[in-house]
């Protein structure tokens, strides 16, 4: 079966006339005059009007994205990413006040603390990766 491309122009009895937007390897997503965006298989009865053709192995970007994440998770020795803090901390900040009235004090980002905490923790982690490689 030859796919069509992005922006063929295809008739569906039930749903009218529409451009191809994007291909998948399972489906069509079709915006149709009447309906708006609509996914239909590849093999739908369908009337093609004008073909815009390619032969390009189709994988989606969400597909590599995710296969990238499993595959990264999975060799990277680094355990789960922690990309969010609860909601009631964010935009929040840590003040930092010396014992000593002398020194001033330090007013910092929240968000930038616990990412330096889960940076050293990553170095740490390496660290240990490598000193037991050593042995």
């Amino acid at each position: 079966m030859k796919l069509l491309a992005p922006g063929s122009r295809i008739n569906l009895p039930e749903l009218g006339k529409g451009v191809v937007t994007n291909v998948t390897n399972l489906h069509y997503y079709v915006s149709f005059i009447e309906t708006g965006i609509e996914t239909i298989t590849l093999d739908a009865d369908f009337a093609t009007i004008e073909a815009l053709d390619y032969e390009l192995d189709l994988v989606s970007f969400y597909e590599v994205e995710t296969s990238l994440k499993h595959i990264l998770q999975k060799w990277n020795d680094l355990g789960p990413m922690v990309t969010k803090i609860a909601d009631k901390w964010k935009g929040g900040t840590l003040n930092l006040a010396p014992a000593d009235a002398n020194l001033g004090s330090k007013e910092l980002p929240i968000d930038t603390f616990f990412h330096k905490i889960v940076m050293v923790r990553d170095r740490l982690r390496v660290m240990e990766q490598k000193i037991n490689s050593s042995n």
